[in-house]
């Protein structure tokens, strides 16, 4: 198979990767919130520590996956760390008999995530491709959103029918077998260093980037190893607002994310329209990482950081007030768009900001920084309602420290513009 077919394949391969293990092990994870609190007698902060635990657990994976690819030099080792890890986390959290066996779920449940979400795929994406890089990024990305689509009505329908433990079993089974199949059509790095759009030639336009800022610059091939290594951009501002920016936006999205299906039913909503709900998140994240992809290609990074903060900011407001069914899924509709904000921007910042250097270890930084928030948000939602008994004061503290972490990423751009 030559070049331009391996590419796409190794997308469309990833995509169904990427929808079986995040859309059940992640995505779909948080309908278990409801029904294993309240047939284990946890509280919402104990078992929301779970996830925690996986944010740390990804910590750990972001701050080695530099390291590790530079020495396998292979992503599909990559992703089968992800695939084992994602089965024994789930079987983990279906034989729980005490918190214990909860953490140590979500021990794997974030090495899974995180060795299958980001930045394995935003490094296959940047040796495959040069233009058209976000596009195929937004496409493999695309699948965790149809995953949230398909199944989240079918756990809970899992959950309803044969309980919340057969459900882990029933999704620990799937990801294991289809991820695994795919697994065998991905390929490591092309014959060539990297295809234009899927055709072997030059790049003709590349994402700007602290060496060049402008989306249409034509570049060759040199300029691509242009940028700045760590030890370099840690002298910088550019590098700790950008740092602390990233924590602040998964901090404040992820802890909306995970408390989102458990605030809706603290609101009255039934199940199934829960269910239906986070359904509707996912199928719109789906379009908005596709859009998103072609978005970046096409005007750069910076209008589509502002729109996907944008658009999670709306649905931060109206989630607050979501008691009615038709205001939740006008809700789920902006979610879906700024709950892309953790996804296709933030690779797309890195190049912008840092060049593509030392590009693996730089998004592993970032991911850290993303990690650390998104251990931090959880936890915090899950205490700040078990203190109020509500998740409106998680909320307005979101939309606070989202709107800090807007000004702070602005300024690393302005400043990554001068350098």
């Amino acid at each position: 198979m030559n070049n331009q077919h391996q590419s796409w394949m190794n997308v469309a391969a990833s995509a169904v990767i990427t929808m079986m293990a995040l859309g059940l092990v992640s995505h779909a994870g948080t309908l278990y919130i409801e029904p294993v609190t309240s047939d284990m007698g946890f509280s919402r902060g104990q078992f929301n520590m779970s996830f925690t635990i996986s944010s740390f657990t990804g910590i750990g994976v972001s701050l080695s996956l530099g390291w590790l690819y530079k020495r396998v030099k292979r992503i599909r080792v990559l992703l089968l760390l992800g695939i084992i890890s994602a089965f024994l986390g789930q079987m983990f959290l279906a034989s729980a008999q005490n918190l214990l066996f909860v953490y140590l779920g979500g021990f794997f449940r974030g090495g899974a995530i995180f060795y299958l979400s980001s930045s394995p795929h935003a490094i296959m994406t940047g040796e495959w491709f040069k233009r058209k890089r976000a596009t195929a990024y937004g496409v493999i990305l695309a699948g965790s959103g149809v995953g949230g689509v398909v199944f989240s009505p079918l756990t809970n329908y899992w959950i309803m029918h044969y309980g919340w433990r057969m459900a882990y079993v029933i999704s620990a089974v799937l990801v294991l077998s289809v991820c695994m199949i795919m697994l065998l059509l991905i390929r490591d790095k092309p014959r060539t260093e990297a295809i234009n759009n899927g055709e072997n030639g030059r790049d003709t336009k590349s994402e700007p980037s602290q060496i060049h800022n402008d989306p249409k610059l034509e570049v060759d091939d040199d300029s691509l190893n242009n940028g700045l290594t760590l030890k370099e951009a840690a002298k910088t501002s550019v590098f700790w607002l950008a740092a602390i920016g990233v924590a602040l936006i998964a901090m404040t999205i992820f802890a909306v994310y995970i408390n989102t299906a458990a605030h809706l039913v603290h609101l009255q909503l039934n199940s199934q329209t829960v269910a239906l709900v986070i359904s509707a998140i996912f199928f719109i994240n789906t379009i908005a990482k596709l859009f998103l992809g072609v978005m970046a290609d096409r005007l750069g990074v910076r209008p589509v950081f502002y729109f996907s903060i944008g658009c999670f900011l709306i649905s931060v407001a109206l989630l607050m007030f979501s008691a009615d069914p038709v205001i939740a899924f006008t809700a789920a509709f902006f979610f879906g768009f700024g709950f892309a904000t953790v996804s296709v921007p933030i690779p797309e910042l890195v190049r912008y900001l840092f060049g593509t250097k030392d590009f693996s270890t730089m998004l592993g930084i970032m991911m850290t920084c993303m990690g650390v928030g998104g251990a931090v948000g959880p936890l915090a939602g899950g205490m700040l309602f078990d203190y109020f008994d509500s998740y409106q004061p998680m909320m307005i503290a979101a939309i606070g420290f989202n709107a800090l972490a807007v000004l702070l990423i602005t300024l690393s751009m302005n400043r990554a513009a001068k350098l």
